[in-house]
C-alpha cells in the first residue's frame, strides 16, 4: 500500500513538471519577444546557458539571452502565433520541451517583419515552480543546407506577412496619384506593384 502512495505522488510529481514546464515556455516565448526584461530573469536559474540563432549567441549567464531581445525591442512588440510545445523528456527534476513558433511586428510598426523560430528548453523544478536551464533558439533553413537560402527564406515570411497586411486593408478608400501632366488616377493601395525613383519624382 505504501509503495502504491509512493508512486501515486511521483507520478503526481512528473505530470505537475511537465504541465508547468509547457505553459512556462509558451509563457516565456511571449514575455521574450515584448522585451520583459525582468520578467525572463525571474524565470531562468542561476546556472542559466543560451544559445541563439545568430553567429555569437551563445553564453553561460541570462545576459547572454537579453541580447536577442535587442531587435525585437528596435522593431516594436513582436507576437508569436502558431506556437506549438511538447515535451520530449522528463525525469526526477528535469523536463525538456521543444517547439516552434510564428513571430511577426504589429501591422503598424517602423519594419514589417516575420520570422519561424524553433526553439528547445530545459526546465528544472524550483521550491516555488520551475526555472529554465537552458534555452535553444534556431531559425529553420530550407534546402540542402546551404546557408545562402536563409535570408531569402526570411523574406519570404515576411513578404506573405506583408500580403496578409494588405488583405486586411483590402477594404480601405482608393488614393489618387497626380501624374506630371496634372492628371489625377485614383486606385487601391493593392494595386501598387512597385515605386520608381526619378530625382524628386516618383
Amino acid at each position: 500500500m505504501a509503495t502504491s502512495v509512493t508512486d501515486n505522488a511521483k507520478t503526481g510529481a512528473a505530470e505537475a513538471l511537465r504541465d508547468d514546464a509547457l505553459l512556462q515556455s509558451q509563457e516565456f516565448i511571449q514575455h521574450l519577444l515584448r522585451s520583459d526584461v525582468e520578467w525572463c530573469r525571474r524565470h531562468v536559474s542561476s546556472d542559466f546557458m543560451f544559445i541563439g540563432p545568430k553567429l555569437g549567441q551563445y553564453a553561460a549567464s541570462f545576459e547572454g539571452l537579453s541580447s536577442i531581445m535587442v531587435p525585437f525591442r528596435k522593431k516594436g512588440a513582436a507576437s508569436a502565433t502558431e506556437e506549438e510545445y511538447s515535451v520530449v523528456a522528463s525525469g526526477g527534476s528535469v523536463c525538456s520541451v521543444v517547439g516552434r513558433f510564428l513571430t511577426f511586428t504589429p501591422s503598424d510598426a517602423q519594419d514589417i517583419f516575420a520570422q519561424w523560430y524553433r526553439v528547445t528548453f530545459v526546465w528544472k523544478r524550483a521550491s516555488d515552480g520551475v526555472r529554465l536551464q537552458h534555452l535553444h533558439m534556431s531559425t529553420p533553413e530550407k534546402g540542402d543546407g546551404d546557408t545562402a537560402d536563409l535570408p531569402v527564406r526570411t523574406g519570404t515570411e515576411t513578404y506573405r506577412y506583408i500580403k496578409s497586411l494588405m488583405k486586411i486593408g483590402s477594404a480601405r478608400k482608393n488614393i489618387s496619384l497626380y501624374g506630371v501632366d496634372g492628371t489625377v488616377h485614383w486606385m487601391h493601395p493593392s494595386q501598387v506593384i512597385y515605386l520608381e525613383a526619378n530625382r524628386k519624382r516618383t
